[in-house]
């Protein structure tokens, strides 16, 4: 027995879901970055946080996340609001991207907004104030490992918006 043809609502819904197959499939993609056990086998507590704050796929997670002056908008409109949680989530995505781009005062900037935006104790306050304490070490930190990525890192990078 034949199937009936697709309507138009069928054929975008698939288009749709390949899609999204796909981006996961882009997501799963693995580099090949120097592990940051060699780069930093000497401070599990910096490298606890550069695991948190480096990007594993800069060349995608900077075109998702945006430009670090809009995220850092939205974060001191959600401060403003009392969604500290948001604002916290938001200045830190605008410090990675600093990071990323060697831009060692915006990444202390706004790192300084993310712990003032957290609050007190917790995982996520210790992170921001082991980077604050060793901001030099972090950026080259930051640096080597972005530069053992396969395609090589870019040294002051275009963040697309």
């Amino acid at each position: 027995m034949m199937r009936p043809p697709k309507d138009e609502s069928e054929i975008r819904k698939e288009l749709r879901e390949s899609e999204l197959e796909r981006k996961v499939e882009e997501q799963q993609t693995v580099h090949n970055a120097v592990p940051l056990e060699t780069l930093v086998p000497d401070d599990a507590s910096l490298r606890e946080a550069m695991e948190y704050f480096l990007l594993a796929a800069p060349d995608r997670q900077l075109e998702q996340l945006g430009e670090p002056s809009a995220l850092k908008k939205t974060a001191d409109e959600a401060m403003n609001s009392g969604d500290r949680l948001s604002a916290r989530i938001a200045y830190e995505s605008a410090a990675k991207i600093e990071l990323y781009m060697q831009n060692k005062e915006e990444f202390n900037r706004l790192l300084t907004l993310a712990e003032k935006a957290t609050p007190p104790g917790g995982r996520f306050k210790e992170l921001h104030r082991v980077l604050l304490d060793k901001i030099d070490r972090a950026m080259q930190v930051a640096k080597d490992y972005y530069a053992s990525f396969v395609d090589g890192a870019i040294d002051k990078p275009k963040v697309l918006s």
